[in-house]
């Protein structure tokens, strides 16, 4: 595939231990919402552009549910839009656009959210669609869903799936309708990540690597050095394969398709970080070590342990 995808963008030039990764929730609650598309204008806190940490969200404001038999499911607000509104009661393009898009910022393995019918004319399917960061489809959920105020006018949707990136929201309703969703949640995957050893001491000891991030495209992957002897140099070695070579009284462990030098300060820390190309095939192993410019080790070097990282 494009020679992995250019060698993971040259193992993303060289980019903690991950924690384990939390379950977020998105209810729309934190402002104070009118309960009336026309209330609504263009640039206002409310939306049609919503950015959270977790996830960037276009297509629907936040309005109070009293538009919507009192059907939000977490709090008082809802994520609605309408095919039909516009902003403010302005002229297009400030309207809605009838469907509600989102972005993570970290890609998920699952996530779900409550759609709610907000067309006292009838029912209609509703459909939860789930993208990796390429745009290909990962999973799909649909649910009829009946008219505004009846007990099956709000239902949860939700996909399972490796790294998904983006998701969409629509429906079949005919023109004239609107609907909003609710409560979406989203576990964020965590990096695997793995240890191998085969450090090399200097004069402050074994320097320690530690990486970070899914490794699914689109995501931030990062490495951490910690206690390198500085303030000096250090070489960043990056590769697809396991090689093992002796090197200066050490073991280098990755095959070097990837060399980086970078400063390192008194404090001997390093912290890199790069957004992880989109296109990796599914179970790419990635290595890294570092190399430290150090007088106290052996031939002049010092090493850290080195990683192994696993693309989702």
């Amino acid at each position: 595939m494009i020679r992995t995808v250019l060698a993971a963008a040259a193992l993303a030039s060289c980019l903690a231990a991950p924690a384990a990764a939390q379950q977020f929730v998105v209810g729309f609650d934190s402002v104070g919402a009118p309960g009336a598309f026309s209330q609504i204008f263009p640039g206002f806190q409310n939306g049609p552009h919503l950015e959270y940490a977790t996830v960037t969200l276009d297509g629907g404001v936040i309005l109070d549910d009293s538009l919507f038999a009192s059907s939000a499911t977490s709090g008082s607000n809802i994520l609605a839009t309408c095919d039909t509104c516009g902003l403010g009661d302005g002229p297009p393009p400030t309207g809605l656009p009838g469907s509600i898009t989102g972005t993570f910022t970290t890609s998920v393995s699952s996530l779900s959210l409550d759609a709610i019918n907000g067309s006292t004319a009838g029912g209609g399917t509703f459909t939860l669609t789930a993208f990796d960061a390429a745009g290909a489809v990962l999973g799909t959920d649909q649910a009829f869903l009946g008219p505004m105020g009846s007990p099956t006018s709000v239902q949860e949707l939700g996909v399972a799936a490796s790294a998904v990136k983006s998701f969409t929201v629509t429906v079949d309703l005919p023109a004239g309708y609107t609907f909003a969703i609710d409560t979406l949640t989203g576990l964020p995957l965590e990096g695997d990540w793995t240890d191998l050893g085969a450090g090399l001491a200097g004069s402050a000891g074994v320097p320690a690597l530690g990486g970070s991030g899914s490794l699914a495209g689109g995501d931030v992957a990062r490495l951490t050095l910690t206690g390198a002897a500085g303030p000096t140099t250090v070489a960043v070695f990056g590769g697809f394969t396991r090689v093992d070579l002796p090197l200066s009284g050490g073991v280098l462990v990755p095959s070097p398709d990837v060399v980086r030098f970078f400063p390192v300060g008194a404090a001997g820390v390093l912290e890199l970080a790069a957004v992880w190309p989109v296109g990796v095939p599914t179970g790419t192993e990635v290595y890294f070590q570092i190399w430290v410019a150090d007088a106290g080790g052996p031939f002049g070097l010092a090493a850290s342990n080195a990683v192994v990282g696993v693309t989702p």
